[in-house]
C-alpha cells in the first residue's frame, strides 16, 4: 500500500514480508529506535532528530509471530499514533 503526495513530500508506504533473520532490519537506519508491545504485538519505531536531513520521515514495524510475518511502514505525513493504528488494522 503506497500513498505519495504530488508536492514532493513523502506520503507513506507499507510492505508485508516474511520475517528473515538474515536480512538487515531497515529500521536500524534511523537514529533512534524504540521497541515496545502493543495489543500483544511487538512494535519497533525508528525516527531521527528533527535536525537530520531526513525531515519528518519515520518508520515502524509490527511482527506477527505466527506465521512469522512483519509489516513495515515508512511515513512522512503520519504521526506515530496514526502509524500504530494503520499497522494494527492490518494485523488484527
Amino acid at each position: 500500500m503506497d500513498y505519495l503526495q504530488t508536492d514532493g513530500e513523502m506520503g507513506f508506504y507499507t510492505r508485508t514480508e516474511k520475517t528473515d533473520p538474515k536480512k538487515e532490519d531497515e529500521l536500524t537506519w534511523y537514529e533512534h529506535i524504540d521497541i515496545y508491545v502493543l495489543h500483544g504485538y511487538t512494535f519497533t519505531h525508528g525516527y531521527d532528530d528533527q535536525e537530520m536531513d531526513t525531515g519528518n520521515v519515520q518508520g515502524m514495524k509490527v511482527v506477527i509471530p505466527e506465521p512469522k510475518y512483519e509489516v513495515i511502514i515508512h511515513a512522512g505525513i503520519l504521526t506515530k499514533e496514526e502509524m500504530e493504528k494503520i499497522l494494527l488494522s492490518m494485523v488484527e
